[in-house]
């Protein structure tokens, strides 16, 4: 069949590619938008075209004329893919039956019925039932009509942007919309914005409907609780007399930290509610006004975010209690430490240990510290990017970057990219790698196809090559399988190099 959908595919017209009636009907069964490679007679075949549209509804748009006003053929197009309804005949689509059976599958295909169908309450209906978005698809007769406007609005409150200005100053329809879906107040009329109980409802789904509320819903306590325990930050638009009132900052708080921003200043001074606040969000450290320089309300906020480190005040930050806390819970807090304490060897070394691409905000001269490189790149090998050249030079740490990542091979220098031992370590752990390999290796595809193999038969493969290059193969071979048990025993490759002194080939 797939040869045959190929051969339909590519007959660009050629008749002959259809000859044979059957083996079309066979193809549409298959995939229904052949029907565009059908010769004008195929397409004009009911049977054909029923089949096509059946399989794919939209195929439609490639029948005959006279069948897109067939009823049946319709039919079966639109109980396929609601869609099709677009590519029906105009009269068809002033038809009743099938566009009721339309926006029964979606609402959104009242867009591709007849004006007089948009008139028409029994579809509309159904339509607006079924997806209320439909609503700005209706006649503006139907959009004065009670019954289709509460089905749309039930159904997608915000169809009520789309209703006359009667209904969304209509106390019923403004409290079904709002009532299900609070951001749908800024459809509301102005009136009705003012309105405590609209507002109350509005709220209680959605606390950012304060912000459409008037000044006195804003400094209505009980509205303002709905909104903040729907969204603390809802706060933002309570009155300045609320943003001050413990009940309504306590309950914003509770459902979004964060909230504090929009508390009056005597809260953000609070340092009880504070050191609540950063102990579930070290973040809230950022508005804490004051605190930001309280040792004990910074160590909380760090303890929980490390990153909160960015938030606290610049003695906190040159603060070497306060730094290693926060690079301890997120070693790239680093970046917020104070210059000095960015240089303190301990400090990013910690961080790296905690997270390896803190290496990335280590000043000049720990990046040039060996061992904090190492940690680094054993964590993440692809931190070798930060190291400096003589780094990326340096034997030991390649390896230990490549092992760990061998994508890492493209940030190490062209000699140790060249280096057998580093290559047969990158390619065992990704083949990938082979990419970054110095340009004289890569050459060397038997050599590429030795690094890569998981277990090459070292005598079939090294036969041929000089002692010397024989060795360094082999060392590197024992060497990705060794290295591992070395680590668990805490020991060098260089410990272990010596023991392999007389490695020889017979």
């Amino acid at each position: 069949m797939l040869g045959l959908s190929a051969q339909l595919a590519s007959a660009d017209g050629d008749s002959a590619a259809f000859a044979n009636r059957e083996a079309v009907l066979s193809a549409v069964k298959v995939d229904g938008l052949l029907l565009r490679h059908a010769t004008d007679e195929e397409k004009a075949d009911k049977e054909i075209v029923i089949a096509a549209v059946s399989q794919q509804g939209m195929s439609l748009m490639f029948a005959a004329e006279k069948l897109r006003a067939d009823a049946e053929v319709v039919d079966a197009a639109i109980k396929q893919h609601w869609m099709a309804m677009e590519y029906a005949s105009e009269g068809l689509r002033n038809d009743v039956d099938l566009c009721i059976e339309a926006v029964k599958q979606s609402g959104l295909a009242l867009a591709s019925a007849s004006k007089a169908i948009r008139n028409n309450s029994e579809v509309c209906l159904a339509a607006c039932r079924q997806d209320g978005r439909a609503f700005m698809y209706v006649s503006d007769e139907m959009k004065e009509h009670p019954d289709v406007v509460a089905a749309a609005v039930n159904e997608y409150p915000h169809a009520l942007q789309w209703c006359p200005d009667d209904f969304r100053n209509d106390l019923d329809t403004v409290m079904a919309s709002v009532s299900k879906d609070g951001s749908a107040i800024k459809w509301v009329s102005d009136k009705h914005r003012q309105d405590r109980d609209v507002m109350l409802d509005a709220c209680s789904s959605c606390g950012n409907a304060l912000a459409y509320g008037g000044d006195e819903v804003r400094n209505d306590s009980e509205v303002v609780l709905a909104a903040v325990r729907s969204d603390g930050r809802a706060l933002a638009f309570a009155s300045l007399e609320l943003q001050n009132d413990e009940e309504v900052v306590q309950a914003a708080c509770q459902q979004d930290p964060m909230a504090l921003e929009f508390a009056n200043e005597q809260w953000r001074h609070n340092k009880d509610l504070v050191m609540m606040l950063v102990s579930d969000n070290g973040r809230v450290m950022q508005h804490a006004g004051l605190l930001r320089n309280n040792k004990e309300v910074a160590l909380e906020a760090v303890k929980q975010c490390g990153l909160a480190l960015l938030d606290v005040s610049a003695s906190m930050r040159n603060d070497r209690e306060v730094v290693m806390v926060a690079v301890d819970q997120d070693g790239t807090a680093l970046l917020a430490a104070s210059h000095e304490l960015r240089n303190d060897r301990e400090v990013v070394l910690r961080a790296v240990m905690q997270n390896p691409a803190a290496l990335a905000h280590a000043l000049q001269d720990q990046l040039y510290d060996r061992e904090i490189v190492m940690a680094a790149v054993q964590g993440d090998g692809m931190t070798l990017l930060f190291a400096p050249p003589e780094l990326r030079d340096d034997q030991e740490i390649v390896y230990r970057a490549t092992s760990q990542n061998a994508m890492a091979l493209e940030f190490a220098s062209l000699k140790e990219r060249e280096r057998p031992e580093v290559v047969i370590g990158a390619l065992g752990q990704n083949p990938e790698a082979c990419k970054h390999v110095g340009p004289t290796t890569r050459q060397d595809h038997r050599f590429i196809e030795f690094a890569k193999h998981p277990r090459p038969d070292l005598k079939s493969w090294l036969v041929d090559r000089k002692r010397p290059l024989a060795r360094k193969f082999a060392l590197g071979r024992i060497r990705k399988y060794l290295d591992p048990r070395l680590r668990e025993m805490g020991l060098d490759w260089d410990v272990a190099l010596p023991c392999l002194a007389l490695f020889y080939f017979r």
